[in-house]
């Protein structure tokens, strides 16, 4: 039977753990994405890394907090996940409220913003040529080294280039 802060505090305890074992797995997604070369751009590694970190940090105050009963920590930390909450809820919306032509708009002007390296990334990722697949020099990035564009040059008998 759950009596006074015992079983708020081994839900605590637990609840933590489970989000020091989160974070230690958002970090080993971002090294395991590096090192096998399925997302070369920096910043979406270094995003990765710094919220596993960033949890890491949360949880480990978190657990500090419960096994202590300090309630300043346990403060902290209750303001911390409330704002975590707010940016989760905001961000939920803000998807939400995104229709099929902002959609669009945001996706042409990601692509056009995109380092080279980023989009060829993508190409081979979705196996296409371009955003739109197409072999237009100002929307893809090297359709020649991707095995689509080889193998629709052989079919069509017609070199693209």
């Amino acid at each position: 039977m759950c009596n006074g802060f015992t079983c708020s505090k081994n839900t605590l305890v637990g609840l933590n753990i489970f989000y020091i074992l989160v974070s230690f797995l958002l970090i080993g997604v971002a090294v395991h994405g590096k090192v096998s070369g399925i997302v070369t751009s920096l910043p979406i590694i270094g995003g990765i890394t710094a919220c596993g970190i960033f949890l890491l940090i949360v949880s480990i105050i978190g657990l500090i907090g419960a096994m202590r009963h300090h309630q300043v920590t346990l403060f902290v930390y209750m303001i911390v996940l409330f704002c975590i909450f707010i940016i989760q809820f905001s961000v939920s919306c803000a998807a939400l409220g995104v229709n099929d032509k902002d959609e669009e708009v945001i996706l042409n002007m990601g692509w056009k913003t995109a380092a080279n390296e980023t989009k060829l990334d993508a190409e081979k990722l979705f196996d296409c040529c371009g955003l739109t697949n197409s072999t237009n020099p100002m929307d893809a990035y090297k359709c020649e080294e991707l095995t689509c564009f080889k193998s629709k040059e052989s079919v069509d008998g017609v070199s693209l280039k």
